[in-house]
């Protein structure tokens, strides 16, 4: 399928697990570099690990994104400069 994300940048929330963790798959397939957030740390990194052979750039972070704090803390390494186009997928929350 292609969506027409090629090198672009996604954020995905609940990515981790379920629907969100899937989004995670096919955005990679789609050739998408992306930010994925969920509560679990160790299920983060396993997701990052799944979508590793695709080599695009994958950041997990543990956040929970209903807590501001968390999602004060896990901006700054999602900001980072880029001149490709960003979009924001939310998984489940």
């Amino acid at each position: 399928m292609d969506l027409r994300l090629h090198d672009k940048h996604a954020i995905v929330t609940g990515g981790s697990r379920s629907i969100g963790k899937a989004m995670v798959r096919e955005l990679a397939r789609e050739v998408v570099d992306m930010a994925i957030v969920a509560r679990n740390k160790a299920d983060l990194e396993a997701t990052a690990r799944e979508v590793a052979e695709t080599n695009r750039r994958i950041l997990p972070l543990a956040a929970d994104v209903t807590s501001t704090e968390h999602v004060a803390l896990s901006r700054e390494p999602i900001s980072a400069p880029s001149t490709a186009s960003r979009c924001s997928i939310s998984g489940p929350i």
